[in-house]
């Protein structure tokens, strides 16, 4: 017994889950035709979205959300397929997901509204602006014609300035005209007056020079009588200057006869000193060149252009001096180099005998303050200084600073009087 009522336990019990899974089944087959409905509708609206161009992303957002929130629902129908509870949450979802659809299905009605107008507005906006460009065509035209209308009444207008200032440029040449034949008529007027006036000045000056022409006249026979014997005079004046002609030529024979004669008497070249020549070692005969700066330092004519000190200076000795304490000493002191070009060597002093300014070599009297010679005047047959002084060959620029004689009253040599 007990067993059979085990077995109707079972059986009823078997009954009962049969009798709930085909309500599960029912459910879950009216859900399948709720999210069909809800897909095709979704899908009607995607149409429809993508239709309009000004919401289409908003729409993609939408029905992605959409879907999530399916799929959700899915995954809790699946899950929960023995619920009822959640089958009365399931249809209330899908009530909120029809109030969705019919929102968005109004929006989407609403967007398309908009764009039909956006588009109405775009086609009466492109018709104006056709018609503004049509008119802006029209006024360019009319800028032009205005445009070559003001050139051609600027060209009058400068042809019309042109005139007045030719008519006004006239009229000022005929005022000026008439203001000058004014004039003009004073003038004549006045020189009328002064031509009589002129006129009686000319008559009395006519009768003064006809007194001055008698009065020339008889000068001028004064002046011919005259130049008649000038012509006479100057024939004998060129024959008396042909005679001081020859006589000023056998003058020059003379004098050149004289400087030469001058010179062989005068010439030092046999002449010998009392010192031999440091360079040669020789006795030095003709012209003795003593180192002012050194002990016993000699040399003769031939070796004075030997290597020496640059800043010494010689004494130039022609004639024989016979005071042997001279011999051993050095006679001048340190004088102080100017440095200058040696190719254009100018002391700046000037000669005392021809008075320019001396270039070359400088000669300076030992025994004498401020008497200088260049080489032309020092080297003329005649004494033109004391011959018992001594002079200085000073061949580069160096400052003696001295109000005295150099070199001492004794170092002269001794001049005997020729008979």
């Amino acid at each position: 017994m007990e067993k059979i009522k085990n077995k109707r336990k079972s059986n009823s019990y078997n009954t009962n889950n049969n009798n709930n899974n085909n309500n599960n089944i029912d459910n879950n087959n009216n859900n399948t035709d709720l999210l069909n409905n809800a897909l095709n509708e979704i899908k009607q609206l995607k149409t429809k979205f993508y239709e309009s161009d000004i919401e289409r992303e908003g729409l993609k957002t939408l029905t992605e959300s959409l879907k999530l929130k399916i799929r959700q629902l899915q995954k809790k129908v699946i899950e929960n397929e023995n619920s009822k509870k959640e089958n009365i949450a399931f249809k209330s979802q899908k009530e909120l997901l029809e109030e969705e659809i019919e929102k968005l299905q109004h929006k989407s009605r609403e967007y398309e509204k908009i764009i039909q107008q956006l588009r109405n507005e775009l086609q009466s906006l492109t018709q104006q602006n056709s018609q503004i460009s049509q008119n802006k065509i029209e006024l360019e035209n009319k800028n032009h014609l205005l445009g070559s209308e003001i050139q051609r009444l600027k060209t009058q207008l400068v042809e019309s300035d042109k005139e007045i200032n030719d008519l006004k440029s006239e009229a000022k040449r005929l005022s000026d005209r008439i203001n000058t034949s004014e004039r003009n008529r004073i003038n004549i007027k006045n020189l009328q007056e002064n031509l009589d006036l002129e006129c009686k000045r000319l008559q009395r000056e006519n009768a003064e020079k006809e007194i001055e022409i008698e009065n020339l006249q008889s000068e001028i026979k004064r002046l011919k009588d005259k130049c008649v014997t000038m012509y006479q005079e100057s024939d004998e004046a060129a024959k008396s200057q042909e005679t001081l002609k020859g006589e000023i030529k056998k003058l020059q024979l003379v004098i050149v006869e004289q400087d030469r004669i001058m010179r062989e008497k005068y010439q030092p070249d046999n002449i010998i000193h009392p010192a031999y020549c440091n360079v040669c070692s020789k006795y030095i005969a003709g012209i003795r060149y003593k180192c002012g700066h050194c002990d016993n330092y000699d040399i003769c004519d031939k070796c004075e252009s030997s290597n020496h000190y640059s800043t010494h200076v010689f004494i130039k000795i022609k004639r024989p001096i016979d005071n042997d304490r001279f011999i051993r000493t050095a006679l001048l002191p340190e004088f102080k180099l100017i440095e200058k070009d040696e190719n254009d060597i100018d002391h700046q002093i000037i000669c005392s005998v021809c008075n320019k300014n001396i270039k070359g070599i400088r000669h300076k009297c030992g025994h004498c303050v401020g008497f200088e010679l260049c080489v032309n005047c020092e080297a003329y047959p005649f004494n033109l200084h004391d011959p018992s002084h001594v002079f200085l060959k000073i061949k580069r620029p160096v400052h003696i600073d001295s109000n005295e004689p150099i070199l001492p009253p004794d170092f002269r040599p001794l001049i005997k009087s020729k008979r």
